[in-house]
């Protein structure tokens, strides 16, 4: 396996479930499997006693974050340069069927974790201004475009392309946007991958603070989010004005 990305683990321990994110591309190239946009991802599931790995879902682009479900019957896999999320079954009536979670999301998902109200929390690794000009939507439709830039680009250049917006999403257990956290400078993160949240102690009830680990590709970051209302999402926009704002 190339490109091992994330992984969620049941409560008994005896499943993990993990997803391998390329079978040409390795972690440090993970631009390049964005520019590429191949359909060569899996989700597997590694059976502790048995020792047997199991291909749940293939044929997907770039699968990174991974979660389950809190009453564990299905597993969440974002496929980031797809700006979305499937659903996979693993135990119930409906094991081994696989639906959509959430798709045309406003930017390009990268990990997923629960949160406090039984929804998830998902990392925008970039955004997709609606309005506005997405290099990576315009250049899905452009390939030829691609390999040139390819050819005339280094990784770390490209990188200088990308939005410093960062954005984290709350989705419902349903998939529907509950509320975002913004950070349009990209002063405070630039850049999430993950957010391991923890409600402040001192307000576990009324919510009204999150301490986030926010590692990203640049580096890690311990942010103190303070939640000063309720605020929706609307699906496919990005609204920089919404009142859920990061700080320090």
């Amino acid at each position: 396996m190339s490109f091992v990305n994330d992984l969620t683990i049941t409560r008994d321990g005896r499943k993990i479930y993990f997803t391998d994110s390329s079978s040409k591309w390795q972690r440090r190239d993970y631009l390049l499997l964005i520019m590429e946009g191949t359909d060569d991802g899996r989700l597997l599931e590694y059976d502790t006693v048995t020792k047997e790995v199991k291909v749940l879902l293939d044929q997907l682009r770039f699968p990174n974050g991974v979660q389950l479900s809190p009453e564990e019957d299905f597993v969440l896999v974002a496929e980031t340069t797809m700006a979305r999320i499937r659903r996979v079954y693993v135990s119930g009536l409906m094991k081994g069927g696989a639906d959509m979670f959430v798709e045309n999301m406003p930017g390009f998902p990268d990990n997923i974790r629960p949160s406090s109200s039984s929804g998830y929390w998902v990392a925008m690794a970039t955004i997709r201004p609606n309005p506005g000009f997405s290099m990576l939507d315009f250049l899905s439709e452009r390939p030829y475009i691609k390999r040139m830039i390819l050819k005339l680009f280094s990784q770390e250049t490209l990188m200088k392309f990308v939005p410093r917006y960062s954005l984290v999403l709350e989705l419902s257990d349903s998939g529907a946007f509950r509320r975002s956290l913004h950070d349009p400078n990209g002063l405070v993160a630039t850049y999430i991958s993950e957010e391991d949240w923890a409600i402040q102690p001192a307000v576990p009830r009324r919510g009204d603070c999150l301490l986030i680990h926010l590692p990203s590709k640049m580096g890690n970051i311990l942010a103190l989010l303070h939640l000063r209302g309720q605020s929706v999402l609307r699906e496919g926009l990005v609204d920089p004005s919404q009142d859920l704002q990061p700080g320090m």
